[in-house]
């Protein structure tokens, strides 16, 4: 919500000049806006608990609405919520053989982005090459794979995770 409100004072101003947060909440439009949620941050950082995350993730799982957090912006919109969920996935998938370090949505396959269903990459490792610099655009590491998975509610505010066929390309 901040940077909503923040980009409809940028928009107003052209994009001239960046301001300061003092400089958004004297704003006469909306600064009223942001002076609530600066209070509402105050009281506890709009903590977030893991717990309850995964609860509501699975809550959705048990709706057949997991694929969700790829396909309505999760990252954008649900920040702590799709922290949560990606930090949970790796070890729901991890085997001895096969330790995850992260897991996230691969937007390049919407088409099986539905449902409960999910296309993953995974990482033993980071999911981002080091660019050096020299790149506009982030590249994934070389140990990144691709993994389709269906999710189910296991109940008792949980979720479990199991790989799937993919989808004929």
């Amino acid at each position: 919500s901040w940077d909503a409100y923040k980009q409809a004072v940028f928009a107003r101003t052209n994009f001239e000049r960046d301001l300061t947060d003092a400089e958004l909440i004297a704003d006469a439009e909306v600064g009223k806006f942001l002076r609530q949620l600066d209070r509402e941050f105050r009281v506890d950082g709009w903590a977030a608990d893991a717990s309850d995350d995964i609860a509501f993730f699975s809550l959705l799982v048990a709706r057949g609405r997991g694929a969700e957090i790829a396909f309505w912006h999760w990252h954008e919109l649900l920040p702590n919520h799709y922290f949560h969920v990606t930090r949970a996935l790796p070890g729901k998938l991890s085997t001895p053989e096969r330790l995850l370090e992260e897991a996230c949505p691969d937007d390049s396959r919407p088409e099986f982005q539905c449902g409960n269903r999910l296309a993953l990459l995974i990482t033993s490792g980071p999911l981002f090459a080091d660019s050096g610099g020299g790149h506009k655009r982030a590249r994934l590491h070389p140990s990144v794979q691709d993994l389709c998975v269906e999710l189910h509610s296991i109940g008792d505010g949980d979720f479990q995770v199991r790989e799937t066929a993919p989808p004929n390309d």
